[in-house]
């Protein structure tokens, strides 16, 4: 069994807290299901440039490409397998953030833009909330959308998959 980490513990803490404040605010399953998992993407818009995090009780897993003055530098995909308290953990910050009552605000489509997005499945279930070409996390969704995040990059970080890598770099 594999210990938490200083910051998957500070995750859980703001979970706990935050699900105190929205206590029934969410429609997922109090325990965390088989089929959950999380997954972040980042693109560059018309830049050849990506990250990719996704993780599942059966592998975490880290691509990503960017721009160097050599040209494209290309890493990975690196995988990992999380432990179940690891997994518990990232499950009940999205559970606290009630990621599945996330508000995205649409706007004009941006053909050019580069965006992220954070897609959840967890009992049968799949949402995903992002800022892209023709939509954005809402104002006021934006705290829980990043707590997810930073769940997920500190998940990614401590499973040594991409060193001092967060998801919302």
């Amino acid at each position: 069994m594999k210990a938490t980490s200083p910051s998957l513990a500070l995750a859980i803490s703001l979970g706990v807290v935050s699900s105190l404040a929205c206590a029934g605010g969410t429609r997922l399953p109090a325990v965390r299901p088989a089929d959950f998992s999380v997954s972040y993407s980042q693109s560059g818009g018309m830049m050849p440039e990506f990250t990719r995090y996704s993780c599942s009780s059966a592998e975490c897993s880290y691509e990503g490409q960017t721009q160097g003055p050599q040209g494209q530098i290309h890493v990975g995909p690196v995988t990992a397998v999380p432990g179940a308290a690891q997994m518990d953990a990232l499950y009940a910050v999205v559970r606290a953030h009630a990621f599945d009552r996330l508000k995205v605000e649409h706007h004009g489509i941006i053909y050019d833009a580069g965006g992220s997005d954070i897609g959840v499945t967890a009992g049968g279930q799949s949402w995903n909330f992002g800022d892209g070409a023709e939509e954005s996390v809402a104002t006021s969704s934006q705290p829980d959308f990043a707590a997810v995040s930073e769940a997920l990059g500190g998940l990614i970080r401590d499973l040594k998959l991409v060193p001092g890598a967060g998801a919302s770099q």
